[in-house]
């Protein structure tokens, strides 16, 4: 063993470094463009959103609200009340009407000073980035910038909304993309994309390497301990 580290001490350091960088990369990258909040609610005034946030950068972050269809509701009539049109209405030119979604979130400090809120006034989803994903509409609700630390985040909707009232609901406070502000956004999706997968694939034919050379140590070993029968005539 000695002797296989002593041969291949570069590989195996080289194979230790990328295995390292790997990590470090995507355990920083989950952390930046994971969600920094994402709570289940239901759309009505009486549920609120009281949430930590731990904020690693300073970049522009952006709340998003999902709405969840109804398994007995249809897509037309889903599409209306949230007034989110989809592509085939888009593409025949027939829209669907906007609908005025009241809401209210801010940003705390640990010190309770608000940091960041959004005014309390009501937004139309086809003016402000409106998209259908799986099982429901996601609807930008505005975004922030503030400086790293720990922060508590507060949503609730300030009034009823006719047609919504019980829908199932998600709430998202999330970086960053093409919104980036720093050096770090850009950065963390080049390493994502394309010095990750290059780095994993060295890492993959390095492993390679040392598993053969580990086994042709291995057999040398053996072959060394392996006593040499003498025939006697």
């Amino acid at each position: 063993m000695k002797t296989f580290w002593r041969n291949n001490q570069v590989l195996l350091i080289v194979f230790g470094t990328l295995i390292s960088f790997i990590f470090a990369a995507l355990l920083t990258s989950f952390t930046l463009f994971s969600p920094l909040s994402s709570r289940q609610i239901e759309v009505d005034p009486s549920n609120k959103i009281d949430s930590e946030l731990w904020i690693i950068a300073k970049e522009r972050y952006g709340v998003s609200l999902w709405i969840g269809k109804p398994k007995e509701l249809d897509q037309a009539t889903f599409d209306r009340l949230t007034g989110c049109p989809d592509v085939n209405r888009i593409s025949s030119g027939r829209f669907v009407p906007g609908v005025t979604i009241p809401f209210r979130w801010e940003i705390q400090s640990s010190d309770e000073r608000i940091v960041a809120q959004s005014s309390a006034q009501s937004i139309t989803p086809r003016g402000n980035g409106c998209s259908t994903t799986a099982g429901g509409h996601l609807i930008g609700l505005g975004g922030f910038l503030i400086d790293p630390g720990t922060y508590h985040f507060k949503f609730e909707f300030s009034s009823d909304i006719p047609g919504l009232k019980d829908f199932p609901a998600k709430v998202f406070a999330r970086c960053c993309g093409q919104g980036g502000t720093t050096w770090l956004s850009p950065v963390i999706t080049f390493t994502n994309f394309l010095v990750v997968p290059l780095s994993l694939l060295c890492a993959v034919v390095l492993a390679l390497v040392l598993l053969v050379r580990a086994g042709m140590a291995v057999f040398a070993a053996r072959s060394v301990h392996t006593p040499t029968q003498v025939n006697h005539l």
